[in-house]
């Protein structure tokens, strides 16, 4: 199974299972996934948690444009594990677009270590990416 298939397990749109991952590594900041709650049962189960425990789980992550957007057609979802965990905020997608358009047109997309954490006590989880600038990462893949 390739690094893509383990992001898209179960997704049954050709052109995604059909891509090959490329890797970036990060040494700065880290960027915040949105819309997490609506990807709840997702994240409980590329996690494991049960209950309302404290979680601090490593994954890697791969970003996906999703041009058929309903409500943004700059959108990015993030997936783990074959299944989507949420949305780059709408600031962060528009900053993105063109190093995922440019490995989108080459059958690539961009994925990154990622962190899934919740806090002892709360039902809710986030998800935070290891991603350089989007600049680092067209010049990374430049190279």
């Amino acid at each position: 199974m390739g690094l893509l298939d383990r992001f898209t397990r179960g997704v049954s749109a050709p052109k995604v299972r059909a891509v090959e991952a490329v890797w970036v590594e990060s040494h700065g900041d880290s960027v915040e996934v949105v819309g997490e709650s609506f990807y709840r049962d997702a994240l409980l189960a590329a996690t494991g948690r049960r209950g309302n425990e404290y979680v601090r789980h490593p994954v890697v992550a791969a970003l996906i444009r999703e041009p058929d957007n309903a409500y943004d057609p700059n959108a990015v979802g993030v997936w783990v594990e074959g299944r989507k965990v949420g949305h780059l905020s709408v600031a962060d997608a528009i900053e993105y677009q063109g190093a995922l358009l440019r490995l989108g047109a080459n059958g690539k997309v961009l994925a990154c270590d990622a962190l899934i954490c919740a806090r002892d006590g709360t039902p809710n989880l986030g998800v935070w990416l290891e991603l350089p600038c989007a600049d680092d990462v067209l010049q990374q893949i430049s190279e």
